[in-house]
């Protein structure tokens, strides 16, 4: 489903025949101008999945409003099937923050987590690092392009083997 300008309103239909074949693996919403609106009607299914292992939502628009992200972030705080997430070029914010470290608290199957091309900025990724001192499972952290410092990035490299 790359790049087919799915929107908001085909994340319904999507959302209902996910439901009914909760059989894949991975999913590619990359490039389909999904907005928190259309994370809304994915959420049942983030949720309830035991499938699916690797969920990319690049270059999407989550992150044009907080709400979007808190709704996904607290769907996949609970997901023990998914291992990796990419949530490149978001638009997702320093706001978005607090739901991304929620996130990485309470998920203890992912591994990989793409934050590359965003605007999360040093004090948003500051309150990632508590919660990444704690994580046993994230290995791999991207956060170039975030306007991250290079003292703040360091810091976290720390606590996960691979960040770019």
């Amino acid at each position: 489903m790359r790049e087919t300008f799915l929107g908001d309103e085909g994340c319904a239909i999507l959302a209902s025949f996910l439901e009914e074949h909760d059989t894949f693996s991975e999913l590619d919403l990359h490039g389909n101008n999904i907005t928190g609106a259309g994370i809304r009607h994915l959420i049942n299914y983030f949720t309830k999945t035991t499938t699916l292992k690797e969920l990319s939502l690049e270059w999407n628009n989550i992150g044009l409003s907080s709400h979007g992200m808190e709704e996904l972030c607290a769907a996949l705080s609970d997901n023990t099937s998914i291992t990796s997430l990419n949530l490149q070029n978001n638009k997702i914010s320093e706001l978005s923050a607090t739901s991304l470290a929620n996130l990485i608290r309470s998920n203890k199957t992912m591994q990989r987590l793409d934050l590359r091309w965003n605007d999360i900025g040093t004090e948003g990724a500051k309150t990632l690092i508590p919660v990444l001192e704690r994580n046993q499972s994230l290995v791999e952290l991207e956060l170039a392009g975030n306007k991250v410092s290079l003292d703040v990035t360091n810091i976290i490299g720390r606590y996960t083997s691979n960040i770019r």
